[in-house]
C-alpha cells in the first residue's frame, strides 16, 4: 500500500508542480539577467539564452564604439590614382559632394565644429564633423544646394543617391561602398584595379572605406533611374572612418567562448575591414574563414554548409542573407542568438 501510495503522489505531483518549478526557475533566471542591464520580454527567452550555442553579431556599433572619425581623404587625382597629398581644394570638392548624400541635424552650426550637436546615422556625423574641421561646412539648405531628389543608403544596394541643385546646374551624387560606385564611373581598367588596391589598404588597416561618384552638371534636373544603374559618372575619390572597438567586447568573446558558445560576425562592411577586426579581437587565429555576401550566392548549398562550421566572419552581406544564415546553422543543429542594430 505505501509503494501505491508513493507511485500515485510522484504522478500526481509532476504536472501540476513542474509548471509552477519551471517558472520559478525562469523568473529567477530573468531577475538575474536584469541585474546585468538585460530585457528578457518572455520567460522562455532566458531558456533558449541558457542554451545558445552560436551568436551571430554586427560589427558596427556592436563590437565597435560607433564612434567614428574621418580618418582619410583620398581625391581621384588626374592621372587616375587616389591622389594622398592632394590639393585641398580636391578634397573639399570630395568632402563637399560626399555630404550632399548626409542627412544630419546640426543644431549649432556657427559653433567650432569640434563643438557641434548632431542627431543622424553615426558615419554620416562623423563625414559632417570631419568636413567641418576642414572648413567645408555641411549644406545650408538654400537655392544653391536644393535636393531634389533623394534615395536612402540600403544594405542590398550598399549606395545612396541625391539629386541637387548645383548653381545654375543640377547634378547627380553618389555616397557608398567604393567597388560598387566604380562600376559606373568612366575610370579605365587600370585606374579601378589602382582604386581597389586603395580600399584593400585601407580596410585592411581596419578603416571603413566609402567612395563618392558624381555626374556632369546638366542644365535640366535628372531623374535617378528606377533600377539605379548608373553610367558615365565620374568618381571623386575615397573617404574612409576609424571606429574604434569597446574595451569590453574581448573578454567577452573569450568568458563566451569558454563556456562553449562560439561568435560568428555577420556585417556589411568590407571583407579587408571585417577581418582586421575580428583578428583583432581574437575570433580569427589562421583558422577561421572570411566568406563574403558574393560567396553566398555562389556556393552550393551542400558546400556552404560545409564550410559554414570553419567561418568566423561573413562580410558584405545583406539583411536577407544574414536571415539565411541564421536558417543555416539552425538546420546544423545550432541553438542561435542574433545581435546587433533595428535593422539586424
Amino acid at each position: 500500500e505505501m509503494f501505491l501510495i508513493v507511485v500515485a503522489v510522484a504522478v500526481a505531483a509532476v504536472p501540476e508542480g513542474l509548471p509552477v518549478a519551471v517558472t520559478v526557475i525562469l523568473a529567477i533566471g530573468v531577475e538575474r539577467i536584469a541585474h546585468r542591464r538585460g530585457i528578457v520580454k518572455k520567460l522562455l527567452a532566458a531558456e533558449t539564452l541558457g542554451v545558445t550555442t552560436l551568436i551571430l553579431t554586427d560589427k558596427t556599433g556592436t563590437l565597435t564604439q560607433a564612434k567614428m572619425e574621418l580618418a582619410a581623404v583620398l581625391p581621384q587625382g588626374a592621372s587616375g590614382q587616389p591622389a594622398g597629398e592632394a590639393s585641398r581644394e580636391a578634397e573639399a570638392r570630395l568632402l563637399a559632394d560626399a555630404l550632399k548624400n548626409t542627412d544630419v541635424v546640426l543644431e549649432n552650426p556657427d559653433d567650432p565644429p569640434d563643438t557641434w550637436r548632431m542627431f543622424g546615422r553615426p558615419l554620416e556625423v562623423a563625414l559632417v564633423k570631419g568636413a567641418g574641421r576642414a572648413g567645408v561646412r555641411p549644406p545650408a539648405g538654400g537655392a544653391d544646394d536644393e535636393v531634389l531628389e533623394r534615395v536612402p543608403f540600403s544594405s542590398s544596394r550598399r549606395f545612396a543617391v541625391t539629386v541637387v541643385r548645383s548653381g545654375s546646374g543640377y547634378e547627380t551624387a553618389l555616397l557608398g561602398a567604393p567597388d560598387v560606385l566604380v562600376g559606373f564611373t568612366t575610370l579605365s581598367a587600370d585606374e579601378r584595379r589602382a582604386v581597389h588596391e586603395a580600399i584593400e589598404t585601407r580596410a585592411r588597416s581596419g578603416e571603413r572605406v566609402l567612395g563618392v561618384a558624381v555626374s556632369d552638371p546638366a542644365s535640366a534636373a535628372p531623374k535617378i533611374p528606377k533600377d539605379l544603374a548608373f553610367t558615365r559618372l565620374l568618381f571623386r575619390g575615397l573617404v574612409s572612418f576609424r571606429d574604434p572597438l569597446r574595451s569590453e567586447v574581448s573578454g567577452a568573446i573569450r568568458r563566451i567562448g569558454a563556456a562553449g558558445v562560439k561568435t560568428v560576425m555577420v556585417t556589411g562592411d568590407h571583407a579587408g575591414t571585417a577581418e582586421t577586426v575580428a583578428r583583432e579581437l581574437g575570433m580569427v587565429d589562421g583558422r577561421g574563414a572570411v566568406l563574403t555576401g558574393d560567396d553566398l550566392m555562389h556556393l552550393a548549398p551542400d558546400e556552404l554548409a560545409a564550410r559554414s562550421g570553419a567561418v568566423a566572419v561573413y562580410a558584405r552581406v545583406t539583411p536577407e542573407q544574414k536571415m539565411m544564415l541564421v536558417e543555416l546553422y539552425r538546420r546544423r543543429g545550432e541553438i542561435v542568438a542574433v545581435t546587433g542594430d533595428g535593422l539586424n
